[in-house]
């Protein structure tokens, strides 16, 4: 039986081979009077903003540019450039990047619209959190890497003051348009593409065990399964478009899939990693998928199944599918070239508790189908560091 759910996508989509050189009919079905350009500075040095910046230019709008974003974007970050976009009454973003530029802009555009720092919007201020009262300044969000799925979801990650990656969630921060030019992927480099594909895997397989339920996310997250195992090999290894391709609408429909259910203990457990080791979002995630399915396989043993069997796994009655699906996600990392543990030197006892404790404040580990601790987590970071 299906389970009862609500699907809700607030976000337009456009898909395709080209759809950048469209944005100037989203600028114009808008009627802007000035836009402002959110990306980071090797998007802009790269020059992949000039198509955007063209657009803006042919329809005889204003543009304004800010450049100054950092991966694991932070408070002050957002704030600055919300304050731009204000300062300078821009009515339209266009975010150019990938999951940090998206996050930025999508707070930027936030509170453009609304008083007071992203920090007082982030969870956990706990109860004096703030709710934003105005609609956010419309956003268009354009992807350059496959991976965050950030251009569809209502949510941002941002680094707060005490050096925690904190989120925030709401329907306003949804982009009005995602446009995903999957030509803007082409030239990835190889290290960006591995560790953004582990974040499109991380995204499908977390949303589908989680215990949130939504039937249309989760067949979304399942089609991006089957995508990852088959195309972002290709993407690593062969320079191949057409996966590239594929790995665009994959990182497409686990980003639905991940904002509708969750993530579980890997996104949770991956945000210490980035903020104190300097370790990419994806491949913190990417290394402790193999140790969550370890720790979950009985509650999730069904789920495990119904992903090998969609991927074209056949797994016979009497073998466990978390061993087979672990065995799958290891000839991943194998065809990519990736170790199957981090290597981040020697940690102690307290740096794992310490690490653990802060994972505990993401709310992935209250979606988890199994409940997790401290000590849970402590065993699967041992399980994948070296």
């Amino acid at each position: 039986m299906i389970t009862s759910f609500t699907h809700y996508l607030k976000t337009t989509i456009e898909f395709g081979n080209g759809k950048r050189h469209e944005i100037k009919n989203l600028i114009r079905d808008r009627g802007a009077g000035k836009v402002l350009v959110v990306c980071g500075p090797t998007v802009y040095k790269l020059g992949m903003i000039d198509d955007i910046l063209e657009a803006v230019g042919e329809v005889g709008v204003a543009a304004v540019v800010f450049t100054e974003v950092e991966p694991d974007p932070r408070v002050a970050t957002v704030d600055k450039c919300g304050e731009l976009c204000k300062n300078e009454a821009c009515d339209l973003v266009i975010a150019v990047g990938g999951g940090s530029a998206m996050d930025v802009a999508k707070g930027a555009a936030m509170l453009a619209a609304n008083e007071g720092s992203i920090h007082d919007y982030l969870a956990g201020r706990g109860e004096d959190i703030k709710e934003p009262v105005n609609p956010s300044v419309p956003l268009i969000a354009v992807p350059t890497t496959s991976g965050s799925g950030s251009e569809v979801s209502e949510c941002i990650v941002i680094v707060d003051t005490n050096k925690i990656k904190d989120i925030m969630f709401s329907p306003m921060l949804a982009p009005a348009y995602a446009v995903i030019d999957p030509e803007m992927t082409y030239s990835v480099s190889k290290t960006t593409t591995i560790h953004t594909g582990l974040d499109v895997l991380s995204h499908a397989l977390e949303a589908y065990s989680s215990v949130l339920n939504d039937a249309v996310a989760e067949l979304m997250a399942l089609e991006a399964l089957r995508l990852v195992f088959k195309s972002l090999p290709k993407c690593v290894n062969e320079s191949d478009e057409e996966a590239r391709n594929e790995m665009a609408y994959a990182s497409l429909l686990a980003g639905i899939a991940q904002s509708k259910c969750g993530c579980v203990i890997p996104h949770a457990a991956s945000c210490p990693l980035t903020v104190y080791h300097n370790i990419a979002h994806g491949l913190g995630c990417g290394m402790l998928q193999t140790a969550t399915v370890d720790y979950n396989r009985d509650v999730c043993s069904e789920k495990y199944r119904k992903v090998l069997d969609y991927i074209g796994e056949t797994v016979p009655e009497h073998i466990q599918a978390a061993d087979v699906l672990i065995r799958k996600i290891k000839g991943l990392f194998a065809a990519i070239g990736l170790e199957e543990k981090l290597d981040l030197g020697r940690l102690t006892e307290e740096e794992l508790k310490g690490l653990a404790s802060d994972a505990m404040m993401d709310d992935g580990v209250n979606v988890n189908p199994r409940e997790v601790t401290e000590e849970t987590l402590v065993r699967i970071y041992k399980q994948s560091l070296k």
